[in-house]
């Protein structure tokens, strides 16, 4: 069904309760401001024979005149002070680069494993920096000696559970939020005061995390035939929902394809394939989800598989579609395994250039491997750079054209 944000009173609520943040995890929008020294840096740049280890110490030592200010805050008093504290300790150390989150645990808040979980990440603003003017002691014009940069730093915290690693699983996901948060002008222009700036803010679940379980719930009948869709590489459009749901299924069909995850060089085999095996090796025409109510009434253009391989992916995916922990681990869990398939089947086919037995032992893996065989063959082609061997073009000709006698086979 659709999907709701938490509401302003619920998250009002848990400000003013010390337990009642946990239901819904808590959020701290803080003002980072540092003064640097010009001198100091014009300093650094100059000397280019020192070494790396003297540069950092320099910069880390530039740094350490800066405060965290809280701009807005979900989360009690005691537990916001805990949080703010274990940031700054962390940027004193110079070891956090701007939009690049980081996870730690709160160790001193109630000890033991009942510690709550901190996900932070410090977000440069897309505005020039303000130079601060000090007063020349000889009683000449002023000396433009130093800037103010201000920057954010954006905080989200769960309650401590057997699933303290969630962030750190979608840390990738809170990374863009708050990178998008940026570029907006959420963060240079929030206002506490405003329920529109609230609001944005306090969306990172939905918007980082909730997508998964919403999308499967979404796709539950039809999630084989989407899994399969992406293991080939098709495309998918969505037609009759909003905005959001439409970028939130695309992210998750996007997740499930193991295609980022591989290299894919420049001249790979596929232009060459393509000339005689175009309708095995190019990926199908675009598939067309259809949404009413937030739920996917119809999906023309999917592709029916036989497959128990993704009809076990999806199962397991339909049990767990009201826990994004449990889903996100599933997708990378399989697309691991499709991975070392893919590299399986290419370290056989590199045997297979000299000795025909491998060639034989390819055939017998793509089979029985699990992945599809069109959609594994899909990222081998991708995957070989034409010009590693002579031999490498006919190798995987042969086992596409094996394939193909396999599929008229099953068919009569």
């Amino acid at each position: 069904g659709t999907r709701f944000s938490p509401s302003s009173n619920l998250w009002a609520a848990a400000r003013m309760d010390s337990s009642g943040w946990a239901a819904v995890g808590g959020v701290s929008l803080y003002a980072y401001n540092t003064n640097r020294s010009v001198n100091a840096i014009l300093e650094t740049s100059l000397e280019t024979d020192r070494s790396v280890a003297d540069l950092l110490s320099t910069d880390v030592r530039s740094n350490v005149d800066f405060s965290l200010d809280v701009v807005f805050t979900t989360l009690p008093i005691e537990l916001e002070q805990a949080c703010r504290s274990a940031v700054i300790v962390t940027l004193s150390k110079g070891c956090v680069y701007s939009g690049c989150g980081n996870v730690l645990k709160l160790d001193g808040w109630n000890g033991g494993d009942s510690a709550p979980v901190v996900y932070f990440c410090m977000v440069r603003d897309m505005t020039p920096p303000k130079k601060t003017i000090e007063p020349n002691d000889d009683g000449g014009d002023p000396l433009d000696t130093s800037y103010y940069a201000s920057d954010h730093v954006v905080c989200f915290v769960t309650e401590p559970s057997k699933q303290n690693d969630e962030l750190e699983l979608f840390r990738p996901e809170l990374d863009a939020f708050c990178g998008q948060l940026a570029r907006d002008g959420v963060l240079a222009t929030f206002d506490p005061g405003s329920s529109v700036s609230r609001h944005r803010l306090m969306s990172w679940r939905a918007r980082a995390m909730d997508y998964l379980p919403w999308s499967v719930r979404g796709l539950k009948d039809y999630m084989a035939e989407i899994v399969h869709a992406a293991l080939l590489g098709q495309r998918i459009e969505v037609e009759g929902g909003n905005a959001e749901q439409t970028e939130d299924l695309q992210r998750f069909c996007a997740e499930l394809s193991p295609r980022s995850l591989l290299h894919h060089p420049a001249d790979s085999l596929r232009p060459l394939l393509e000339q005689e095996n175009a309708d095995y090796v190019q990926s199908p025409p675009p598939a067309v989800l259809r949404i009413e109510d937030g739920v996917v009434t119809s999906g023309k253009g999917l592709i029916p598989t036989k497959s128990a391989f993704c009809k076990r992916w999806a199962n397991a995916m339909v049990a767990a579609n009201t826990d994004s922990t449990a889903l996100k681990m599933i997708l990378q869990n399989n697309g691991r395994k499709v991975i070392q398939e893919v590299n399986r089947i290419k370290w056989l086919l590199g045997m297979a250039e000299t000795n025909h037995y491998a060639l034989y032992n390819a055939q017998r893996y793509l089979s029985k491997c699990g992945t599809p065989p069109r959609a594994l063959l899909q990222h081998v082609v991708d995957t070989i750079e034409a010009g590693t061997s002579a031999h490498a073009f006919d190798v995987v000709s042969v086992l596409i054209q094996y394939q193909r006698e396999a599929v008229e086979d099953d068919e009569h």
